[in-house]
């Protein structure tokens, strides 16, 4: 389920469901991404007030910092953003191995 959120109340982690556009359409942040601190500086830059957020999955929430930054790079490399629960635990796995493995340089 999606929501939308004040910009007062976005926390890092949070997965942004919607692109978000400046003024002139351009999108400076895009659907999938996972909110970390540098990009509450680029909202508050365009004058963001509100955006849609997807609900947390409490089940497979990211633990810290290492896990957002870990999910950002696999959406990056793979260009798919999962949009169920399977796909999300999909994304969970691979990450877990990525995790495990010694060739954990990402």
């Amino acid at each position: 389920m999606n929501r939308n959120i004040s910009i007062d109340d976005l926390k890092c982690g949070m997965i942004i469901e919607q692109p978000i556009k400046n003024q002139y359409g351009n999108v400076i942040i895009d659907r999938g991404t996972i909110i970390e601190e540098k990009h509450f500086r680029v909202l508050k830059i365009w004058g963001i007030k509100n955006l849609i957020v997807k609900e947390p999955d409490t089940n497979n929430s990211l633990k810290n910092e290492e896990d957002v930054e870990l999910k950002n790079l696999l959406n990056k490399k793979i260009k798919w953003i999962p949009t169920n629960e399977f796909e999300e635990e999909l994304i969970s796995l691979t990450m877990d191995t990525i995790k495990k493995s010694s060739i954990h340089e990402y």
